[in-house]
């Protein structure tokens, strides 16, 4: 077991990707080493999705391990606060500067 994932798992332990490990061990090591950097989310992707078109793919299993700890890991990252109006803070377009006091 890569207790560095296990530990960042902890209360959540359910989520413990054992097949993975079992089957592709250099995988957890490098999401373990990466959790909490951005290029975690980049390598999370790499996995997912298939940009070679040579790879054989994931187990279903396996794959579904990945969805778990990648689920996971985005809803434990900070959201940036949300506003009414997502544009409401913008104030040029371009050259053109907008006027937001006027109604």
């Amino acid at each position: 077991m890569n207790q560095k994932l296990a530990d960042l798992l902890a209360g959540h332990e359910s989520l413990y990707p054992a097949r993975l490990e079992a089957d592709h061990p250099h995988v957890v090591e490098k999401i373990a080493d990466l959790w909490g950097r951005i290029a975690v989310e980049e390598y999370f992707e790499s996995l997912i999705l298939d940009e070679r078109c040579s790879r054989h793919g994931f187990q279903p299993v396996v794959m579904g391990e990945i969805f778990a700890l990648h689920n996971h890991y985005i809803a434990l990252r900070p959201q940036p606060p949300r506003t009414a109006n997502t544009w409401g803070q913008l104030t040029e377009i371009g050259d053109v500067r907008l006027d937001r006091g006027a109604s």
